[in-house]
């Protein structure tokens, strides 16, 4: 998706994944962002937690309940 994309597209699906942007740090050569869309902090948490699923210990899937809200926004 990415090779194919225009720049305008890369540019949406880069605020997209990274919503307040990345940064560039010059003296380390690093890329930096302050915070990544939530969705992908949770496909992080669900991957570590199915990686404990595979060993066969038990998966506590109430813990992620908790970044869920209601429509209301309470």
């Amino acid at each position: 998706m990415w090779n194919s994309a225009s720049l305008v597209k890369k540019i949406q699906l880069q605020y997209l994944m990274f919503p307040e942007g990345m940064g560039y740090d010059k003296s380390n050569d690093k890329v930096r962002t302050p915070r990544v869309n939530l969705l992908f902090s949770v496909i992080s948490m669900i991957t570590k937690a199915m990686k404990e699923y595979k060993k066969g210990e038990p998966v506590d899937f109430d813990k992620f309940s908790a970044l869920v809200t209601s429509a209301d926004g309470k």
